[in-house]
Order: C-alpha cells, then sequence, then structure tokens
C-alpha cells in the first residue's frame, strides 16, 4: 500500500509494505520532505536569480547618475484608484519619438495615451539662435506631422497651441537636474470604450526620483475619481512601440473621435 500526501505543490506517495514499522514509515517521510525542501529552495534560488537578473538589466539600461533614460515600463500604485476599484495590474510605458515622450498607460478603469510637456526650464531659442527661411519651415513641417489637424502655412489661426508645447528643445529626457514634468492624457474607458473627451484640457505632473529616474511619483485624474497621487517603479527595459504613438494620440482627439 502506500500513502498519499502534497507538500507545497508537490503531490507525493510513500511506499508503505505490510511489514513497514511506524519508525520506518517516519523515516521515509523525512526522506521525501527533505526532497521536497531542497526542490522548494532550488526553484526559490532560481526565481530570485532570474529576478535580480531583470532588476540589473533594467538598472543597465536606465542611464547613468546624470543621464537617465525613462524609456521602459513601469508598475503603478494608486491608493485612491485601487480602494474602488480593485488591485488590478497597473501600468505606464513610457516612449521616445521624434523630439517628444509619449506614455501609453492603464490605470485599471481608464487606459489611453499621455504626451509629456517640454520642460518649463527649456525655453526655446530666440533672436540670432532662431531657425529661418528654409529649416524652419522644414522644423514647423515635421512639427505638425502627427497632429490632429491638417496642417495649413497660410493659416496661422488653425494652428493648435499644442505642438510647441509638446517639442522638445535641448532637455530630450528627465534627469537630476529636470525631474518635474507636465503631462497631459487622452483616454478610454476600459468597460465600456467611452473616450474621455475632456480629459487633456487639464494638465497632471510626474517627478522622476533617484536611482537612475526609476521612480515617478505622479498625479492623475478623470470623471470617475478625484485628482489622486500615484507612484510607478520601473520593471521592464524600453522597447520601441509597435506601430505610430502620434498616430494613436491622434486617433483620441476630440476631432477624429467625432468623425467616426
Amino acid at each position: 500500500m502506500g500513502h498519499k500526501g502534497r507538500e507545497g505543490k508537490y503531490d507525493f506517495i510513500i511506499a508503505l509494505g505490510p511489514e513497514t514499522s511506524n519508525k520506518e514509515a517516519l523515516a521515509k517521510w523525512e526522506k521525501v520532505s527533505g526532497q521536497i525542501t531542497r526542490l522548494s529552495e532550488q526553484e526559490k534560488k532560481q526565481a530570485d536569480l532570474a529576478t535580480h537578473k531583470k532588476a540589473q538589466r533594467v538598472v543597465e539600461a536606465s542611464g547613468n547618475r546624470t543621464n537617465w533614460i525613462v524609456t521602459g515600463t513601469y508598475k503603478i500604485k494608486c491608493p485612491v484608484i485601487e480602494k474602488d476599484y480593485g488591485e488590478d495590474d497597473r501600468s505606464i510605458t513610457i516612449f521616445a519619438e521624434k523630439g517628444q515622450l509619449f506614455a501609453k498607460f492603464n490605470m485599471g478603469i481608464i487606459e489611453g495615451y499621455m504626451r509629456l510637456e517640454r520642460h518649463a526650464k527649456d525655453i526655446p531659442t530666440s533672436g540670432g539662435g532662431a531657425d529661418t527661411g528654409t529649416t524652419a519651415k522644414k522644423r514647423k513641417r515635421a512639427e505638425f506631422e502627427d497632429e490632429d489637424i491638417p496642417y495649413d502655412p497660410y493659416d496661422s489661426d488653425r494652428r493648435s497651441p499644442t505642438p510647441e508645447e509638446f517639442h522638445l528643445g535641448k532637455v530630450t529626457m528627465p534627469s537630476p537636474e529636470y525631474p518635474s514634468w507636465d503631462y497631459r492624457w487622452r483616454g478610454t474607458d476600459t468597460g465600456c470604450g467611452e473616450h474621455q473627451i475632456d480629459s487633456e484640457k487639464k494638465f497632471y505632473k510626474m517627478t522622476f526620483l533617484e536611482p537612475l529616474g526609476m521612480t515617478i511619483e505622479g498625479t492623475f485624474g478623470s470623471e470617475y475619481h478625484k485628482d489622486c497621487s500615484f507612484m510607478a517603479h520601473k520593471i521592464a527595459t524600453g522597447k520601441p512601440y509597435d506601430g505610430n504613438i502620434s498616430e494613436a494620440w491622434a486617433e483620441l482627439s476630440e476631432d477624429a473621435i467625432s468623425y467616426r
């Protein structure tokens, strides 16, 4: 006969003969238990090593003390949202594209895109340093390639103020000198798919913290809850966006939605 049992995630059978004494049965059990314990310890060490290696890769890909690379995925903790909507996985993934910083986010109840504005201390050049002639036209055209309205070089009244705000200058990435950034967001309800039309009319803030900008303290708000604070920790290195994130942002504009 045999004795079936389970230790942790391991099922086991101890074969016991008709002459097996209690002492022998105990010895067999202790042997099996020891083997299972050693297996569990080995798996834990392997898991810990894998976690350590992943964390090491994230650190190595995050730049150095003065030049951070904040692109990548961050796991979000937001007590206000979690209290009302549960502790589902929430994340933000930052991308650098065409001299701009975007982020794809999922707050559980809302998902969409963020667009960081040019840092307040990054003052555009003027006077002798300003672009002129053909160079200025090319730069202006480039700024409008991903905008929500048709580009018209002869109609300055149609120009949206947002391209200038989003187009980064000399400061292209958060750093110890430039840790706090404003952003706006566009998104949809993850349940019914309703678009949050007025979301981008208000700006929020995210501050990147030491070490290497791998922690974010930020604010977020929507029609479903009051403005609240969140914290995010970097868990994965940056990868190129699968598609065109500028177009993804533009498709969530009020004009684009109204034409659907």
